[in-house]
C-alpha cells in the first residue's frame, strides 16, 4: 500500500507484483480503478469464463481503466509483472468461483 487504506473510504494506491506464469481467476472489484503497468506485460480480459483468446497484452507504460463490478481474468506469461492501481475505497476482490479465492483455507 503506497497511499490510503484499502478498507476505508478514500483514495488509495497500491503496487502489485505478480510472478511469471501467474493466473488470476475470474474476479471483480467493488470499485472503479485505474491501472498503470510498470514492468513486464500483463494479460487481461473481461468475461465470466477464462478464454485465453480474449486476453489483451498490457505492456509497460500502459494506463487502463478497470470497471466496477465487472468479471475479469488475467495472467502473466514468462516474466514478472509489476503494476500500480489507484482507486477509491473501500475496495476488495470477489471471485466468481469461491473455490478460486486464495484467502480460503484449503
Amino acid at each position: 500500500i503506497l497511499h490510503g487504506s484499502l478498507g476505508k473510504p478514500g483514495l488509495f494506491t497500491i503496487r502489485v507484483k505478480l510472478p511469471p506464469h501467474y493466473k488470476l481467476p475470474v474476479h471483480s472489484h467493488p470499485d472503479e480503478r485505474v491501472r498503470t503497468i510498470i514492468s513486464g506485460t500483463y494479460y487481461s480480459a473481461i468475461g465470466d469464463k477464462v478464454d485465453e483468446t480474449k486476453l489483451t497484452p498490457f505492456p509497460p507504460g500502459t494506463f487502463s481503466n478497470v470497471p466496477q463490478n465487472v468479471w475479469q481474468f488475467a495472467e502473466t506469461k514468462d516474466e514478472e509483472v509489476i503494476f500500480q492501481i489507484t482507486g477509491v475505497g473501500p475496495t476488495g476482490i470477489n471471485y466468481l468461483n469461491p473455490a478460486d479465492d486464495p484467502r480460503r483455507a484449503r
